[in-house]
């Protein structure tokens, strides 16, 4: 899987270098990246020191450009996922109401999937539930997705208007797409395409977004875990320059054949996260942040639900780098606590 990654990765840019050879220096792919160096600390109930190591969480490049002035593209890999090709699509812009693009790329469920995880996220990762319900490594379904796909998605912005402070903003966004629902870089194993949308409405402010999302699927991924792989969501930001809040709730129907029986289990999850930026030294920022999440991944298990309480400081000496130290209460309904600290070096260039 390693050398086949390898191998497309370097075709893709090979192609990209060939097609661009003739043309402008502004039409020249633009090369950037991020990196995050971690360290983890677990301890069990009683604080006594369980594992702790270092790592490195993430590791991508993208290589982003044009084709034209309405055609560009997108390819990317995250290098500690051995060489995983992460994104890979094109973009056709016809209007700001609406985008075509095809390929792998982040599906259009939840809110928090779409940010970039080293500078949009105020921790050190996605919530819980977030990477639960939309496909990671170890998500509900076991495929793991990254919160991608391949298939073809549709967005746009609608409705322009000017709000009290004389800015123009659109009122709402939308992406709706066709996806195999089988993860990154893998074809499609069942007949059945998931459909999955989100739409966020900006209601006079670009300060707040109010959000929902749903997906409509079928997965297989074993003998066992196989089914329906339906997701929705529904979610509030408000942001400014000094101030966020977040919340989202997910909810999840997911396939499990037992006896023969295709009997889907149900999950629920919810975060809601606040931060405040203090200035320091003119340049520099810090901010506290909170957050509490609640996850049930099956609600046929009793007493399986799990509690998590997490604080931190986001710390952002300039633009390209900045320093996350968390630490987490993790409280299951069913079980003994658990303490966590970790502590994140992000950098872009």
């Amino acid at each position: 899987m390693k050398k086949k990654s390898i191998i497309l990765f370097a075709m893709l840019m090979i192609i990209s270098s060939i097609a661009f050879a003739q043309e402008k220096v502004d039409r020249m792919p633009k090369i950037s990246g991020f990196a995050q160096i971690r360290y983890d600390a677990n301890f069990d109930k009683d604080f006594d020191l369980s594992s702790n190591t270092f790592s490195l969480q993430r590791v991508c490049i993208n290589f982003d450009g044009k084709l034209t002035e309405k055609l560009s593209y997108r390819v990317g890999g995250d290098f500690v996922r051995q060489t995983a090709l992460t994104d890979a699509y094109l973009k056709y812009t016809i209007c700001d109401a609406f985008t075509i693009q095809a390929g792998q790329m982040k599906t259009p469920i939840s809110f928090e999937n779409q940010f970039n995880p080293a500078f949009d996220c105020e921790f050190n990762d996605y919530s819980v539930i977030i990477k639960q319900m939309t496909g990671y490594e170890n998500g509900i379904t076991g495929i793991g997705a990254l919160g991608r796909d391949i298939g073809v998605m549709a967005s746009g912005s609608l409705f322009k208007v000017e709000n009290k402070k004389g800015e123009n903003l659109y009122l709402v966004d939308y992406k709706i797409g066709v996806f195999n629902g089988n993860g990154i870089n893998n074809k499609d194993n069942n007949n059945r395409k998931d459909i999955i949308g989100r739409i966020d409405f900006h209601p006079w402010m670009k300060e707040l977004t109010i959000t929902g999302s749903y997906q409509n699927g079928k997965y297989i991924n074993s003998d066992e875990l196989q089914g329906v792989n339906n997701r929705w969501s529904a979610g509030v930001q408000y942001k400014t320059d000094k101030i966020v809040f977040r919340s989202e709730y997910i909810g999840g129907e997911t396939g499990r054949v037992d006896s023969g029986e295709d009997k889907p289990f149900n999950s629920t999850g919810f975060y809601a996260l606040a931060g405040y930026w203090f200035d320091i030294c003119k340049t520099q920022k810090i901010m506290p942040v909170v957050r509490y999440e609640y996850l049930d991944k099956d609600d046929k298990i009793e007493k399986g639900a799990v509690n998590y309480i997490t604080a931190g400081v986001y710390y952002l000496p300039v633009k390209q780098v900045n320093f996350k130290l968390n630490y987490q209460l993790t409280k299951p309904q069913d079980g003994d606590n658990s303490h966590a600290i970790v502590a994140i070096l992000n950098y872009k260039f």
